[in-house]
């Protein structure tokens, strides 16, 4: 994937990327900490240690 883009020569001063979704506000914290980590919890049973496992995902995510 980043194969095309090791020819290119900086222009400019500043990047815009859009993310693969086509957004291009960041949403990712709120995707995170709203959808994906929840909806891991749940899928495998970890509400028990679900403190822990959110821990775990903000400092893996960091």
């Amino acid at each position: 994937m980043g194969a095309p883009f090791v020819s290119l020569e900086k222009s400019k001063d500043f990047l815009i990327a859009i993310d693969s979704d086509g957004c291009v506000f960041d949403t990712m914290e709120v995707k995170h900490k709203e959808c994906f980590c929840p909806v891991t919890i749940r899928h495998y049973g970890l509400q028990a240690v679900s403190k822990f496992v959110r821990e775990s995902w903000e400092f893996v995510k960091a």
